[in-house]
C-alpha cells in the first residue's frame, strides 16, 4: 500500500501446505503426528496430568462427548470428528515457531479458520490462564504468526481470488487498547498484548475505518501515566507500562497518521 499519509506496508501471500481433499485433514494429522512423543513415558504420564487439569478446571461444563474427543486429540493427536480451530490450536503440543507455523498452514485449517487465528486468536482464551504452558505457547504463536511488524497477509482461494487474511488493523488496534486497559487497570501480570507493543505501532496507521473512534487510546495513555505515578505497578506489567511511555511520542504519531488518512478520505468522498 503506498499512499503519502501512510507507511509502506508489506504484502505476502501465504500458501498453505497440501491441497484440500476428502483425506487432507487425515494427511495433514499424520504430518503432524510427530508432535505426539507417545513413545516418551515421562512426556506421555504429563500429557495425562495435563488433561486432568483441563478435565476438572478448563473443561468441567463441557458436554461429555465434546470432553471426550479433546481428550483424544490432546494426548493422541486424534480428531474423529469437528473441534472448532480455537480448541486444537490450544490444544496442539508445539514447541517451536517451525511447528505453529506448520500447524497453520496445515489443511486442518481453511482460510477463514486460519483468519480466525490471526486476527483472534491471541485474546479469546483468558479461561486457559492456569494452565502452566499458556504464556509459552501464546508467545509461540504471537512469534510465528504476528511478529514485530504488521503486514497484509493474502491467500489464494481460487484461481481469480486472493483473500486478506490478516487482522483488521482498526479491530484489532480496538482490542489491543481494551485488553490493555483492562489489565493494567486489574494489576495483571502478563497477558498475550504484553508482546505486542510493535505490533500495535505499526499497525496503529492502518486503522483507518469509521469506529477508529472507539479506540479508547487517549483513555490508556493517561491510565499508564497515573499508574507509572503511584507506583502501583510492578513486575512485567511495570515492565510494559514503561515501554508504552517511553514510546508515547511514536503512539501518537502513528496515531495522527492514521487521523490525516481518515480526513483525507473523508474529503475525498
Amino acid at each position: 500500500m503506498n499512499d503519502s499519509c501512510l507507511p509502506d506496508i508489506p504484502v505476502i501471500t501465504n500458501t498453505p501446505n497440501g491441497r484440500p481433499g476428502p483425506k487432507a485433514k487425515e494427511i495433514a494429522l499424520a504430518e503432524l503426528a510427530y508432535l505426539w512423543k507417545l513413545d516418551n513415558p515421562a512426556w506421555v504420564a504429563q500429557r495425562e496430568r495435563d488433561w486432568q487439569f483441563l478435565s476438572e478446571n478448563i473443561y468441567a461444563q463441557t458436554p461429555k462427548d465434546e470432553r471426550k474427543l479433546k481428550e483424544l486429540y490432546f494426548k493422541f493427536g486424534k480428531m474423529d470428528a469437528y473441534i472448532s480451530e480455537r480448541a486444537f490450536f490450544f490444544l496442539t503440543p508445539y514447541e517451536t515457531v517451525e511447528q505453529v507455523q506448520q500447524l497453520f498452514n496445515s489443511q486442518l485449517l481453511d482460510s477463514g479458520g486460519r483468519q480466525f487465528v490471526l486476527t483472534g486468536y491471541i485474546y479469546l482464551y483468558p479461561q486457559n490462564e492456569p494452565t502452566h504452558w499458556y504464556e509459552s505457547h501464546m508467545r509461540l504463536v504471537i512469534n510465528s504468526l504476528l511478529g514485530d511488524q504488521y503486514r497484509i497477509t493474502k491467500e489464494q482461494i481460487s484461481t481469480k481470488h486472493t483473500k486478506i487474511i490478516s487482522p483488521d488493523p482498526t479491530f484489532w488496534s480496538w482490542m489491543f487498547v481494551l485488553k490493555v486497559i483492562q489489565a493494567i487497570s486489574a494489576h495483571k501480570e502478563w497477558i498475550p498484548f504484553y508482546e505486542c507493543i510493535n505490533y500495535f505501532v505499526s499497525i496503529l496507521p492502518f486503522a483507518i475505518k469509521e469506529d477508529r473512534e472507539n479506540i479508547q487510546l487517549t483513555k490508556l495513555l493517561t491510565l499508564v501515566g497515573e499508574k507509572l505515578a503511584d507506583g502501583q505497578l510492578n513486575g512485567r506489567a511495570l515492565i510494559f507500562a514503561q515501554e508504552l511511555k517511553t514510546r508515547e511520542q511514536e503512539i501518537l504519531l502513528a496515531w495522527d497518521t492514521g487521523e490525516q488518512k481518515l480526513t483525507a478520505m473523508k474529503q475525498e468522498s
